[in-house]
């Protein structure tokens, strides 16, 4: 993944764990079928969050106190997704100050 993104050597932690969020939430055979967190609590996971962008993908994020006449838009970096902070589709995003 690293090298087909271009994602610098420094985000490898990154990288391993957006693959095992999305293998957690991905079916398995060897699991009939049923995805390893299904299997662990019972219900079937919304994969909406892992469908929305690519590791190290170019994104713009929202920066609400932006001052006038600078835009309220950014360029960052898709991460993964924030599953323990936040709403639902909440991500992590590499930005140029982090």
């Amino acid at each position: 993944m690293m090298d087909r993104t271009g994602a610098p050597e420094n985000l490898w932690f990154h990288a391993l764990s957006y693959v095992a969020y999305i293998k957690n939430r991905v079916a398995d055979a060897s699991l009939g079928n049923k995805t390893p967190t299904e299997v662990a609590f019972g219900e079937t996971p919304d994969i909406s969050d892992i469908l929305q962008f690519t590791f190290y993908q170019p994104v713009y994020y929202h920066t609400p106190n932006a001052p006038y006449p600078s835009t309220e838009e950014k360029l960052g970096r898709f991460l993964g997704v924030a599953d323990s902070v936040g709403d639902d589709l909440t991500f992590l995003i590499l930005t140029n100050d982090t």
